[in-house]
């Protein structure tokens, strides 16, 4: 069935009654519900000459052609899912008008079919006036009426019906009052007078629709037609002829990205989902309808010397239109006043009438000097690279020293100060005194928000430096600021600061606000996965990393959190397929992530000939596989080491660090495991997974003291998930209402 942008379709919305409590009750039952119900559905809806257009999590939206192929889909779904093992489903008919947008549907029609289906209980089949007219001379269904009802946000009273064939359910009067979405039940008189109103003033409408048509068909001309200002900035092409000039291009292209993001009423995708394009061979259409945008911003860059030539052009990425092009031929000088530029014409396009602030925004660069610029984001290119050149930390060293150059040759800098900071704070991490690289990134954070107020950068580096001190409630204000300049772009952030805290309502509501922002973001999807794992549900965190690689195929974060949940299931195919295209270019560091699945699996053999080989060949984990294989002094040797190591670092992001302290003592059988436990518990650690699987807690795990911190384990476990449940009805009961 093709998509244009109208259908009118038979719609079939199907949903599983009680599944909220099923999931409450038993995960592993519900998500086996789930997975019989679609497989029956799609295997009815292609043999129905129907197309599943969408899933709801426990339901479900699809079209046919015809009422008869609707309604004989729904009869035989609802026949097979009566045989064990039952899935208890309801489902509703309407026929109605689609709109769809970039694949979605939507309209009055998918709302009516919803509203009806939710009058029905299990085993049942309802439908409107409309799907009866059509099927009521078919000898293969048998008819009920039910009565007329008024639907929350639909504005005509409804006559509904029931299929009463064997084996299906009718709702009685009572039921459908109870579970039904309704403002209340009618009288027919009702109904004939509404009509009658109803009558007069969709005449009096026409009239009204009908010059508004002539006018906007034939009068009216729109500078721009296309009315969804969602627009992803593709990675701008290296002209210059040297690869090593990439790091420019780059640059330019995120600045881009940032001062469009300042536009309100421009949605604009971020640097880390349009980044996965960088280079691939893919179609602005196809690349555009993966990343949920209208429009596409590309262009190129070619630096020779102090000249710049900087071309780009604006797509309507449906139409293949070309919106706005232009070249520009400056001086390297001029390259700040190219961005403000674009910027400014890109806002002209989507007839986005800027503010003052906003264009005095635009128009202010963060520094006046090309040669600061130019180390700045040279030291861009380092920060972000994760393997290779050295590892991470030799990296950013190199781009302390650059950001230093840059604020010698520009102190007002404000980004360069940030960045810094920012960089102070990842090499606290292994720095011998944590605390001092802390107290210097604090500092220069301040600095570049005293530069830049009306920039989130500063906001991002000082959230940052509070979060490693373990001080979650300061970072979080200094997110809330992020939030208020750049909206959603630290959601993640924030769900994670939350996980920490253990208010896991508030790690989920902030993740479905961002999903309800922009529903095309795979970090939300990856953070919503997260707080499912933390509760030790991994199926429910694999669905939710599925819909992200879903969205974005190839992304770094959406591996990582892949291979997170390999590691936990013991998949070694998966996990060493991960894992070796997130380290393609290190491997020592691939060795070692390969290390530790095989100690996960207590193959501390094979562990142990793969951290010897690998980039961490003293860590914790590598003393614990020589432990369990004998060489005893060697293994408390590295443990040991390591506690010392941890305790220096107690200052800051102490919930880890204590608990690998209790995990190194725990495997020598020492007792003081149970004081760092319950330290690292005081702080906010809660992984429930690793208290089960953790092979660094197989020698205490008879001794009372651990079964005692375990079962107090279990019960904040349950606590958690009895949170998140709350936080999901609440949101549920709050869209019912709408």
């Amino acid at each position: 069935m093709d998509r244009g942008h109208r259908h009118l379709a038979a719609i079939l919305f199907t949903d599983i009654v009680g599944y909220t409590a099923m999931m409450q009750h038993d995960e592993q039952l519900a998500m086996e519900a789930v997975k019989r119900h679609k497989k029956v559905l799609e295997k009815n809806v292609a043999a129905n000459e129907g197309q599943v257009m969408d899933y709801y999590g426990d339901g479900s939206l699809s079209i046919f052609r015809s009422a008869n192929d609707a309604a004989k889909c729904a009869l035989y779904v609802q026949k097979e899912l009566r045989i064990p093992p039952e899935v208890p489903l309801r489902i509703g008919l309407h026929i109605g008008e689609i709109i769809f947008e970039e694949g979605n549907p939507f309209g009055t029609g998918v709302n009516v079919a919803s509203r009806i289906q939710s009058l029905g209980i299990a085993n049942s089949v309802l439908f409107s006036k409309e799907i009866c007219d059509k099927i009521k001379s078919n000898p293969e269904f048998k008819i009920v009426p039910l009565g007329v009802f008024e639907f929350k946000n639909v504005e005509e009273p409804m006559e509904v019906y029931a299929l009463s064939n064997e084996g299906l359910v009718v709702p009685s009067k009572e039921e459908m009052m109870k579970e039904g979405k309704l403002k209340k039940e009618v009288g027919q008189e009702k109904v004939t007078s509404l009509k009658k109103v109803i009558l007069v003033a969709s005449i009096a409408l026409l009239v009204i629709s009908s010059l508004f048509y002539v006018y906007a068909r034939f009068i009216y001309k729109p500078p721009f037609p296309n009315k969804d200002n969602s627009l992803a900035v593709l990675y701008f092409n290296n002209m210059s002829g040297d690869p090593r000039e990439e790091y420019f291009s780059d640059g330019i292209t995120e600045e881009i990205i940032s001062r469009l993001s300042m536009i309100k009423g421009l949605r604009v995708k971020s640097r880390t989902s349009v980044l996965a394009y960088k280079g691939k061979a893919k179609s602005v259409k196809e690349i555009a309808k993966e990343l949920g945008v209208k429009n596409i911003l590309e262009g190129s860059i070619r630096k020779q010397g102090n000249q710049l030539r900087v071309t780009a052009q604006l797509i309507n990425a449906q139409t293949d239109e070309n919106i706005w092009s232009f070249s520009y031929d400056e001086l390297l000088q001029d390259i700040f006043q190219v961005q403000s530029d674009i910027a400014h014409e890109i806002a002209s396009k989507f007839q986005i009438k800027l503010s003052d602030a906003t264009s005095k925004k635009l128009e202010t660069p963060s520094t006046t000097s090309t040669e600061a610029y130019d180390k700045f984001l040279k030291a861009i290119s380092l920060s972000f690279v994760e393997w290779g050149l050295g590892g991470p930390q030799t990296n950013r060293l190199k781009a302390i020293e650059l950001l230093r150059e840059a604020i010698k040759l520009d102190p007002d800098f404000s980004n360069a100060y940030s960045l810094m900071s920012t960089s102070f704070a990842y090499y606290s991490f292994d720095a011998d005194n944590p605390k001092r690289w802390l107290d210097s990134a604090e500092i220069l954070a301040r600095k570049s928000i005293t530069l830049r107020p009306d920039r989130e950068y500063g906001y991002s580096a000082l959230a940052f430096v509070f979060e490693s001190r373990g001080n979650l409630d300061e970072a979080l204000k200094w997110l809330d600021k992020v939030h208020e300049i750049a909206p959603y772009s630290a959601a993640g952030w924030a769900s994670a600061i939350y996980r920490r805290k253990k208010e896991y309502g508030k790690a989920y509501e902030w993740v479905m606000n961002a999903i309800e922002y922009d529903p095309s973001e795979p970090q939300h999807y990856l953070a919503k996965g997260f707080i499912f794992y933390d509760l030790g549900l991994l199926d429910s965190m694999k669905n939710y990393i599925d819909v992200a690689m879903g969205i974005k195929p190839e992304s770094i974060d959406i591996e990582n959190s892949a291979s997170n949940y390999y590691l936990r299931t013991g998949n070694l195919e998966e996990y060493r397929r991960v894992n070796r295209y997130k380290m393609a270019n290190d491997e020592k560091e691939f060795n070692y992530q390969m290390a530790i699945f095989y100690l996960f699996q207590r193959d501390f053999k094979t562990a142990d000939s793969l951290y010897q080989i690998s980039s961490h060949p003293d860590d914790m984990d590598a003393g614990l596989a020589k432990l369990r294989l004998g060489q005893t002094e060697q293994g408390k040797q590295y443990l040991n080491k390591s506690i010392e190591r941890r305790l220096r670092f107690l200052g800051f992001d102490a919930v880890w660090h204590n608990f690998d302290i209790c995990r190194a003592y725990a495997a020598m059988g020492d007792m003081r495991f149970v004081e760092y436990w319950e330290r690292a518990v005081k702080n906010g650690w809660h992984d429930y997974l690793f208290i089960l699987q953790d092979p660094f807690l197989d020698s205490v795990r008879n001794n009372p003291e651990f079964i005692r911190l375990k079962r107090e384990a279990e019960q904040r476990n349950e606590q958690y998930k009895a949170d998140l449940r709350a936080a999901i009805e609440a949101r549920e009961g709050r869209k019912d209402d709408r």
